[in-house]
């Protein structure tokens, strides 16, 4: 526009589709979430919809609630407007072709994925200057095939295309908050406490710094009333960007369309209080994919042959050191071969493997 730029985030609007108490309904808030593990996939809702009539799939009309804002040419939030949408997405990129695109100059889609790539910059350093904590890890990914061959592969960061999407998830989470807040309408917030972090910038090695950081973390709740999220440097915090795979995310985004509608609430407060503790199940859920793929993970370090691993150490004490390996991210404890510093990098090897125990003991290399 002439004042600026206007972003539109379009998330499916599976409220429209699945009736609320509906068998559909019903089974995905038993399920609560959809699940990722190395060998399979159990998603929260069937395939048909949520790989078909609830997916944004190239050339196909599908209805959605969009997020817009309204953003200055120096890409200052001027404001914001949420509607209900019919959409034709005219183009669906993976991140790699993203990401080869914001590479080039000549690309149909170079220009506005480049002010995409610069609006973001924008908003995360605006997060950044609220006190959002950034904590860069390697990023594991296992998979596993049909006959059981493990697929181990480790990425650095985050990706310019990813980073993208992560931050305009960020914005439309905050932005839904903040809808329900001046609102007064039923919702579920996320919120973090402050954490003290002002004498860790003299800790030299960065696998070190964030474990330490996040040591000092304070614990993730969940809330009626809209209270900060300090991590993402977030006045207040939801998520409603995704209703395919988190029951949560469909319960707020019924709460947003029967406003938007000037409909009833669908859930009214004492409703929502009984939905905090059906949230608590999707943390179980959590630690059940967490030890799969741990299982997966063992299964390949068990498989390798004179496997060894670089690791820094956490934590020196008496009898032994906790240590992070580096590829990994797993943390573990070894009897070190003399004395070692915390922030000092060894080499390591397995000893002993047990992966349905979820046992992994590792022995310093001798140099």
């Amino acid at each position: 526009t002439e004042d600026g730029y206007r972003i539109g985030v379009h998330i499916a609007d599976v409220s429209s589709i699945i009736p609320k108490g509906s068998p559909l309904d019903l089974e995905a808030r038993q399920r609560t979430t959809s699940l990722y593990f190395p060998e399979r996939n159990i998603p929260m809702l069937p395939p048909s919809l949520s790989q078909d009539q609830c997916s944004l799939l190239q050339d196909e009309r599908r209805v959605a609630m969009s997020f817009f804002f309204h953003v200055a040419p120096d890409f200052e939030l001027l404001d914001s407007r949420i509607v209900p949408s019919v959409i034709i997405n005219h183009a669906k990129l993976s991140y790699d072709e993203a990401d080869q695109i914001l590479g080039e100059t000549d690309h149909p889609y170079a220009e506005a994925l480049h002010i995409l790539n610069e609006a973001v910059d924008t908003f995360y350093q605006q997060r950044i200057d609220q006190g959002a904590i950034e904590l860069e890890r390697n990023e594991l990914s296992i998979k596993v095939d049909e006959t059981n061959r493990i697929e181990v592969s480790i990425r650095d960061s985050a990706t310019r295309s990813e980073h993208i999407v992560s931050e305009l998830m960020i914005l439309t989470n905050m932005v839904a908050a903040k809808y329900f807040a001046e609102r007064q309408i039923p919702a579920v917030y996320r919120t973090q406490r402050e954490p003290d972090i002002s004498n860790l910038d003299e800790v030299g090695h960065e696998v070190v710094h964030r474990f330490l950081t996040l040591r000092r973390l304070k614990p993730l709740e969940l809330s009626l009333e809209p209270k900060p999220h300090a991590t993402l440097g977030a006045e207040m915090y939801c998520q409603i960007t995704s209703p395919i795979r988190r029951y949560n995310d469909l319960i707020l985004q019924r709460q947003l369309s029967a406003s938007i509608q000037n409909q009833p609430f669908a859930y009214d407060s004492e409703v929502m209080m009984d939905e905090l503790s059906l949230l608590e199940r999707s943390k179980v859920r959590n630690k059940i994919w967490a030890g799969r793929e741990w299982y997966w993970l063992l299964k390949y370090v068990n498989d390798q042959k004179n496997m060894t691993m670089k690791a820094v150490v956490l934590e020196s004490r008496p009898r032994d050191v906790l240590v992070e390996l580096l590829d990994f991210g797993s943390r573990l404890t070894l009897k070190p071969e003399g004395q070692l510093a915390v922030g000092d990098e060894i080499i390591v090897q397995p000893i002993h493997v047990d992966a349905r125990a979820g046992r992994l003991k590792v022995g310093q290399v001798k140099k």
